[in-house]
């Protein structure tokens, strides 16, 4: 996968916590690092997440309070300017039931929100 090839080179120069392969993104991006990595806020999903030692220090330090995993990394971690994704979209989840919605859900909505907030980018 040349994408996957590019991302995990430039982060070997990077410091980083998460590294997200397909997240749910809520908002347009606001950069792209040398064509393939996207600086990541306000995302979620917890599908296909690389950690770093420590990001994965900053998770289990986490105070949870009942929150949803995705929702508490999004608010304490990512803001701290250490998580990026993957610049194109490389994983996402398949249809089927979903603990949190107590339902089968189809998540073709993740892909089509990460191109809607990438579109101003290509």
């Amino acid at each position: 996968a040349p994408v996957m090839d590019k991302c995990l080179s430039m982060l070997d120069d990077l410091y980083w916590d998460l590294f997200y392969l397909g997240p749910n993104t809520h908002q347009n991006f606001t950069s792209v690092i040398k064509g393939c990595l996207l600086p990541l806020y306000n995302a979620f999903s917890t599908h296909a997440v690389a950690w770093s030692p420590s990001g994965r220090s900053k998770f289990l330090n986490l105070q949870w309070h009942g929150r949803p995993v995705d929702v508490m990394i999004a608010e304490k971690i990512q803001p701290e300017n250490a998580c990026f994704c993957s610049f194109d979209f490389v994983a996402t989840q398949r249809t089927g039931y979903s603990d949190i919605d107590k339902k089968e859900v189809v998540y073709n909505y993740i892909e089509e929100r990460f191109i809607k907030h990438t579109e101003h980018l290509r």
